[in-house]
């Protein structure tokens, strides 16, 4: 390659086709060369590369480097030259790595057979091909990537390679994740993946404009995850985030108008609030003697009604799908959030019932009374499958770890009991507090038990 052909070539060919793109296919290190000679588009090899050997740190370098001519590189995880992406990094990788590159400022690069998850590399030269089945799975995530890719904030915004943080819960996200930002006026994305095969914990930093002063509904265009955050909240701390082995999302930002709008709910004391498992609902309850829902973001509101007397304690079901509450007409209600209709009332308690609790599996409730009895249901079939019996005081409040192996019962004499799950017998009594136990709460690796009291400690 002559170190001044090229420079005087593409300047002869623009000053007669000024419109005309040139493409090159570059290897061993000439990209950055051969941009400066004045190429439009140069094939970004080191990123496929780097991706293919699983060196993450080298790949999340390449992108802070040279920001501002990320967008002349031409990316992809498959072509003519290259074994099939499924093939190469595995189906479930091959996707992450996907999200990461084709989310990507430049040109982006999708081989003929890629989004139907085909396997076998063929020859340029070969005129006919033999049938592969398709690959639904893969069919379905590519249009949901293409779908959001199709938004002009991909073309015309602009673009933030992220710089991950350790998560406070764990693991050198930086490691193993790839993130960055996309901006443009009111739209904003945010693109995240996991490139292991292993759980990542990461803390995003979110440096996009005009969260300030604000709620934000996160939507994943690839999935099903939502999460509400506050925009204050996220510029300040970042976004922290579990994710799956080889996970991706791609989140859309659509404001939520919620710092000054009361919600319509409860008349008169409220005694218990419950978030929805995926931030979009809150379950309210008190004096009024109704549960009421509702759809913080879009501002609906659903009206449970059927217990005789105040709710005191509200609990959402792990999946989202029942929500229970607690009363002190000394009944335990389950419903059907979606529809607003009762599906069990569990009778049992001789006293005011003052919590309740879902076991992690969403199998039993546990719920506490003035009664000094804590009762586990057995929710399939409304059935009380076990009575916690041994308490000298008042339940409080019931409380279950991650792994549901035991149960904790905060008490009016001020201690905390702990009880097998399977058979009721008791573990421990916790001492300490010299009033009574108001609230107790599990720490989400469950190692650490919290509790509030009335004596004014934690």
């Amino acid at each position: 390659m002559g170190s001044d052909f090229w420079p005087e070539a593409i300047r002869e060919v623009k000053d007669k086709a000024r419109e005309f793109l040139m493409l090159a296919e570059a290897y061993w290190g000439y990209e950055w060369s051969l941009l400066e000679q004045g190429f439009d588009y140069v094939y970004c090899k080191p990123l496929y590369d780097r991706l293919l050997q699983g060196d993450l740190r080298a790949v999340n370098a390449g992108l802070r480097d040279n920001v501002h001519d990320q967008h002349r590189l031409v990316r992809f995880i498959e072509k003519h030259d290259e074994r099939r992406a499924p093939e190469v990094f595995g189906p479930k990788p091959a996707e992450a790595a996907a999200t990461v590159v084709l989310t990507l400022p430049g040109l982006r690069l999708v081989h003929e057979g890629q989004m139907e998850g085909c396997r076998q590399k063929l020859p340029v030269q070969l005129g006919r091909r033999p049938l592969e089945p398709l690959e639904p799975r893969v069919q379905r995530f590519y249009s949901r990537l293409l779908s959001a890719l199709s938004a002009p904030v991909f073309h015309d915004g602009r673009w933030r390679p992220l710089h991950l943080r350790a998560s406070p819960t764990g693991g050198d996200s930086d490691c193993s994740c790839g993130g960055m930002s996309w901006s443009s006026g009111d739209e904003k994305r945010l693109i995240v993946a996991n490139l292991t095969d292993s759980p990542a914990h990461c803390m995003l930093p979110i440096e996009l404009p005009g969260l300030d002063g604000h709620f934000w509904v996160l939507e994943d265009l690839l999935g099903e995850a939502r999460y509400l955050r506050d925009g204050s909240a996220l510029q300040r701390r970042g976004l922290n985030l579990d994710i799956p082995p080889y996970g991706c999302y791609l989140f859309r930002f659509r404001t939520a108008d919620l710092r000054y709008r009361p919600l319509r709910s409860q008349k008169g004391a409220i005694y218990d609030l419950a978030w929805s498992p995926d931030g979009r609902e809150m379950a309210s309850g008190g004096v009024e003697k109704l549960v009421w829902v509702e759809n913080v973001a879009e501002g609906t509101a659903r009206r449970l009604e059927g217990h005789q007397d105040a709710v005191s304690s509200l609990a959402w079901a792990p999946d989202g799908r029942m929500l229970a509450s607690g009363s002190y007409d000394r009944s335990v209600r389950l419903w059907n959030p979606e529809n607003g209709t009762s599906r069990a009332t569990l009778e049992g308690h001789h006293n005011r019932v003052l919590s309740v609790a879902w076991s992690p599996d969403g199998r039993t409730i546990a719920s506490g009374s003035i009664d000094r009895l804590v009762h586990l249901w057995d929710v399939e079939s409304g059935q009380l499958r076990l009575t916690l019996g041994g308490h000298i005081d008042s339940v409080n409040s019931v409380a279950w770890p991650a792994d549901g192996r035991i149960l904790a019962s905060g008490m009016g004499d001020g201690t905390i009991g702990i009880w097998d799950a399977d058979s009721g017998k008791p573990i421990r009594v916790l001492h300490g507090h010299s009033q009574r136990v108001l609230r107790i709460s599990f720490s989400s690796d469950s190692h650490i038990l919290a509790s509030k009291s009335a004596d004014g400690t934690i």
